[in-house]
Order: C-alpha cells, then structure tokens, then sequence
C-alpha cells in the first residue's frame, strides 16, 4: 500500500515540476510582450508628447497585470533591488537592462532607440511564443513521466 502511494506522490511531484516549467516559459514570453508593448506606447507618447516619463511608466505599470513586468521597471527604472521572479537569460536581462537605462542627447536619439526595442523584443516574443506552442506541453509530459520513473525506482 505505501509503494502505491509513494509512486503517486512521485508523479504528482513530477506533474507540479513539470507545471513550474512551463508557467516559467510562459511567464518569460509574457515580460518580453509587455516590454514590446510598452515601448510602442512610449513611442507613440515620445512622438506626440502626452506625459512624462515617470508619469508614463506609472500609468503603465498601474494598468499592467503583470508582476513580473512591475519587477523589471522596479529593479531597472526605479532601481530597486528586487527579483524578477522570472528565469531570463543573460541576454535578455542584459537587452532589458539597455533597454531601461539609455541615456540620451536628443529626442531622435531616444526614439531611434525605442524603435530598435521594439523590434528585438517583438522579434524576440514571437520566437519564444513559438518556443512555448512546441514545448510547453513537453514539461508536464517529461515531469510524469521522470516521476514515475523516480516512484518505480524507489519501489
């Protein structure tokens, strides 16, 4: 009796680990869509010159629901320390990191510059978009099935 409950509690740990890292996928394309869909707003603001920057990304981050999102413009706009909670790769946090902390001479400097973000975080959704449609189901599948393995083993 304690076998069969102990290979249930493995695939339930298996199917729980496997759910993290798809949540995790998705979560990490879900940053960078909103990083894109903020920088063509601000554009749009930039160009017709609506509000200022600090009222601009509290105006967004009160409208966002995304907690991930309000963690990136803490960490790299307000400068906080504070963790993403999403795991990133070097790359894309050094991007985010640039992204944030321009300094700027000019109004077309700062444009030129958010119109490059939007299309390396656009470009960079769709592909993880892609990445998460082909391997998310993969994590939940991998997660029982090394759960099973793992309550087999220790039968």
């Amino acid at each position: 009796m304690t076998d069969i409950v102990l290979l249930i509690l493995c695939i339930l740990l298996g199917f729980w680990l496997g759910k993290s890292w798809e949540r995790q996928l998705w979560l990490r394309e879900e940053v960078i869509s909103l990083h894109c869909e903020f920088a063509r707003n601000l554009l749009s603001n930039v160009k017709c010159g609506k509000v200022t920057m600090t009222q601009f990304v509290s105006d967004f981050t009160a409208e966002c629901k995304s907690d991930a999102f309000i963690k990136c413009v803490d960490k790299f706009f307000y400068g906080k320390e504070t963790s993403i909670g999403v795991k990133l790769t070097t790359q894309q946090l050094k991007s985010i990191s640039d992204f944030w902390s321009g300094r700027f001479t000019s109004t077309q400097q700062f444009i030129s510059h958010i119109e490059y973000y939007i299309d390396y975080f656009g470009n960079l959704s769709r592909q993880l978009k892609e990445e998460c449609r082909q391997r998310s189901s993969l994590g939940v599948k991998l997660g029982i099935l090394l759960g099973s393995a793992l309550g087999l083993m220790l039968i």
